[in-house]
C-alpha cells in the first residue's frame, strides 16, 4: 500500500467475518484475487483527479482480523491518510465487518462522510443506512462515486436528491431511494486498472480480469444478474487483449490469466477474437462458463490458445430440479459440455454443484451426488464442488423465500451467508439435513476420485 498522506478517499476491502475464519483464510490464501472493482473505481478518480487509495484488510492479516484489530487498522488508515470521504465495499457474508468500518468511522471521525456499495448494499441499503454510513451508491459505481466525491471534497452543499443512483436518510431519518442511473453501455471507455496501486503482485491470482459485465439469465439464486437488470456489456476483444498487454508489462515473469466473468463464452465471436490474440503467448488462462455456451469450435479455441482450466455451472443433477431454479439447461446440456469440454483437451475441469435448493429433496440431492459421479468416472472430471443454496439480497430465491417454502434462519446475521454453512430449511429438507448431505456429498466424490486417481 502507498503510504503517502492525504488521499482524497480510501477504498475499502473489509477483512472475513469470524464464520470464514477457518474456510476462508485457505481460499483466499490459494484463490485470491485483487479487488478489480475497486481498483476499477480508483481509475476512473484519479483519471478525473480524485487521490484515491485502495486498501484490502484481507492483506493485512489473511486469517482473521478480530474487532479491537479492525478498529485500530482503521484509525490507523485515517491517521495515515487524512481521507475527506471512504467507501467500504462489501458482499452480504461479510457486511458485519464493514458495518463495524463504518461506525468506527463515524463515531472518531464525524467529519469524514462514508459511503456504501457492493451487491449488498444495492439490495440492502436501509441495513448499511443505519449501520453508520452516510450514503449508499447502488450499482455500478464510477460515475456516481465520482458524482458524490466531486461535491463532498468541493465543499459545498449540494442536493443529494439530484445524483442518480443513490440512497441516503433525509433529515428526518427516511430512507431517500434516487432513480437508478443508467448503466454504462461503452466499457471500451473506462481506463485499464493501475495493478500497482491495487497491490494486486499480493494475491495469488494477479492476472485476474472482468472482460463484461452483468449477466443475462434469470438463476433464482444469482444476483449478478439482479445487479445489472439482467443486461450483458462485454468490453471489445481488442480492448481486453490490450489490458492483458498491460498487466504482462506490469508484470513481466506472470504466465497466467485468470478470467472472472460469470460466463465468458456468452458472446462466441468476440471470444474467439479472444482466443486468437491470446496464441502463441505462453499463457495459461482460466474461465467459467454455463453448460449451453460451450460448442466445440469455442472450446477448442480456448485450449488451443492456452486455456487449461474451466469451471462449469451445473447446480443440480435434476432436471426437474435446473428448471425449478430457472438455470435454464437440462443435464444432457451439462453432460454434452462436460464432454465437449474434454474432446477439447482442457487439462483440469470444475462442476459446481448446489445443495439444498427449494424443490430439492433427499432423492434429489442423491441424483446430484450420482450425476457428479458419473461426470467423474466417464469424463475424468477433476473437481466437483458442492456449496450450499444461499439466499442473498437481490435475488428471486430472498424475495420469494416465503412463497416457496424456505425459512431463513438468522435473516440479519449476514456473516453466515457465504454458500458454506447451511442457513435455510426447506418444505423437504431441514437445515442440519442440507449439511449432513453437503458432507455425504463432499466426502463420496473426495473417496472416488482417490479410488480413479482422478
Amino acid at each position: 500500500m502507498n503510504n503517502q498522506k492525504n488521499k482524497d478517499l480510501l477504498l475499502l476491502i473489509p477483512p472475513n467475518t469470524e464464520s470464514l475464519k477457518e474456510i476462508g483464510s485457505l481460499k483466499f490464501k490459494d484463490n485470491s484475487t485483487p479487488p478489480l472493482a475497486l481498483g476499477n473505481l480508483s481509475a476512473f478518480l484519479e483519471e478525473r483527479g480524485i487521490k484515491t487509495e485502495v486498501v484490502d484488510y484481507r492483506l493485512q492479516n489473511i486469517d482473521y482480523m478480530d474487532e479491537t484489530e479492525t478498529i485500530s487498522y482503521t484509525k490507523s488508515l485515517i491517521e495515515t491518510h487524512n481521507p475527506k470521504i471512504m467507501g467500504v465495499s462489501a458482499v452480504t457474508h461479510v457486511w458485519p465487518k464493514a458495518a463495524l468500518i463504518a461506525r468506527t468511522i463515524k463515531e472518531n471521525y464525524p467529519h469524514i462522510k462514508v459511503i456504501a456499495g457492493g451487491i449488498h448494499p444495492t439490495f440492502m441499503a436501509d441495513n448499511c443506512l443505519r449501520g453508520g454510513c452516510d450514503i449508499v451508491v447502488r450499482g455500478e459505481g464510477e460515475e456516481t462515486l465520482f458524482e458524490v466525491s466531486q461535491n463532498v471534497l468541493a465543499e459545498r452543499p449540494f442536493d443529494l436528491e439530484s445524483v442518480l443512483g443513490i440512497s441516503f436518510l433525509d433529515s428526518k431519518k427516511r430512507i431517500v431511494q434516487t432513480p437508478n442511473r443508467p448503466l454504462i453501455q461503452n466499457l471500451d471507455a473506462l481506463p485499464f486498472i493501475d495493478r500497482e496501486k491495487i497491490n494486486a503482485g499480493a494475491y495469488a491470482h494477479p492476472g485476474a480480469i472482468i472482460s463484461a459485465r452483468g449477466c443475462p439469465y434469470t438463476c433464482n439464486f444469482c444476483s449478478c444478474g439482479a445487479m445489472s437488470g439482467h443486461t450483458y456489456r462485454a468490453r471489445s476483444a481488442k480492448n481486453v487483449l490490450l489490458e492483458v498487454k498491460k498487466i504482462l508489462e506490469t508484470y513481466p515473469s506472470l504466465n497466467e490469466i485468470t478470467f472472472l466473468d460469470d460466463t465468458l463464452p456468452v458472446d462466441s465471436r468476440r471470444l474467439l477474437e479472444i482466443c486468437e490474440g491470446l496464441k502463441n503467448r505462453g499463457l495459461e488462462w482460466s474461465a467459467l462458463t454455463r453448460a449451453d455456451t460451450l460448442p466445440s469450435e469455442v472450446a477448442r479455441a480456448m485450449t488451443g490458445s492456452g486455456c487449461t482450466t474451466l469451471q462449469i455451472g451445473i447446480e443440480s443433477g435434476s432436471d426437474r430440479i435446473l428448471k425449478s431454479i430457472s438455470k435454464g439447461i437440462t443435464i444432457k446440456d451439462a453432460e454434452d459440455a462436460v464432454r465437449t469440454a474434454r474432446e477439447a483437451g482442457f487439462k483440469y475441469i470444475i462442476c459446481g454443484f448446489m445443495i439444498g435448493h427449494p424443490e430439492d429433496t433427499e432423492e434429489t440431492v442423491y441424483e446430484t451426488i450420482g450425476f457428479a459421479h458419473h461426470l467423474i468416472k466417464k469424463y475424468g472430471v477433476n473437481r466437483a464442488s458442492f456449496s450450499i443454496v444461499t439466499p442473498l439480497p437481490g435475488t428471486d430465491l430472498w424475495r420469494d423465500a416465503a412463497r416457496k417454502g424456505i425459512t431463513i434462519y438468522g435473516k440479519d446475521d449476514w456473516a453466515d451467508k457465504a454458500f458454506s454453512v447451511p442457513n435455510i430449511s426447506t418444505q423437504y429438507l431441514g437445515r442440519e439435513e442440507i449439511g449432513k448431505l453437503q458432507g455425504i456429498a463432499i466426502a463420496s466424490t473426495l473417496q472416488l476420485q482417490k479410488e480413479l486417481g482422478v
